[in-house]
This record gives structure tokens, sequence and C-alpha cells, in this order.
């Protein structure tokens, strides 16, 4: 039998092409780590990067300034250390950015396993009906 004798059997491989296309982005969406929200430590931003997206201030002066001019000191049990801009470093919060691209990929890959899901079940119609149908019964 070929495909053009049994038009369900492209929808069959259709089908499951589709639902495990699909179905395993919708899982590798599932099985993502719950930290993903905030900037990597690797990646973390300096001062100069982060000032389009916060301002970080000290007594009404903002933090670049405070660091240019050498007045931010850390305090250890041995001695006091000058900060510098390559001594901070800054965590975002991106949970607005990830959810909003996280939702629409989780509804690309949604409809694409249900699509997947409604070939597959169209092309296993053949082996779930009897041979001839109901004309086959009536006889």
């Amino acid at each position: 039998m070929t495909m053009q004798q049994n038009p369900h059997a492209a929808f069959l491989i259709i089908g499951i092409i589709t639902f495990f296309v699909f179905g395993s982005h919708m899982l590798t969406l599932a099985l993502q780590p719950d930290d993903i929200w905030w900037t990597p430590r690797q990646l973390m931003l300096s001062v100069d990067e982060a000032a389009d997206q916060v301002r970080v201030f000290i007594n009404d002066e903002m933090l670049a300034d405070v660091l240019d001019e050498g007045r931010l000191k850390l305090e250890t049990e041995e001695e006091v250390v000058t900060l510098s801009e390559n001594d901070i470093g800054f965590r975002l919060n991106n949970y607005y950015k990830v959810v909003a691209s996280r939702q629409w990929r989780v509804g690309m890959a949604s409809a694409g396993t249900t699509l997947g899901l409604v070939f597959l079940v169209y092309g296993l119609i053949p082996f779930f009906m009897r041979p001839g149908g109901r004309e086959s019964e009536e006889r």
C-alpha cells in the first residue's frame, strides 16, 4: 500500500514528527532551572554597563562619582581598602524578560504539540476501524 492509497500514513508520520519535536521543546522549557531570572555571576555588569538599567546613590551622590573620587572604602580585619569600579558588579533580575519570552515559546510549543497530536490521531484512525467499515456489519 502506497502513500496515495493510504493518505492517513502521511498524517501519521507528520503527527509523530511534529508531536515529538514540539513536545521535547515543551519538556525542555518545563525542566529549566528556577534561578534563570538573574544575570549569571560570570556575566555581572560593571558600574558603567549597568548605568542605563540601575542608578545607585550613596548619600545623594552617584556610586560612579564616589568610586572615581576614591571615597568608598572597605574595612577588613587587617586593612582598609579603597574600592574601585572593578570591585563592584551588578546581577540584574530579568524576570519580566524571561517570563515574556517563555510565554511565547510555551504557547508556540503547545500549539505545535497539539497540532502534532491531531495529525497523530487522524493518522491512527485506520488502525482502529474494522475492515470494510459499517457495510460489513450489515451483511
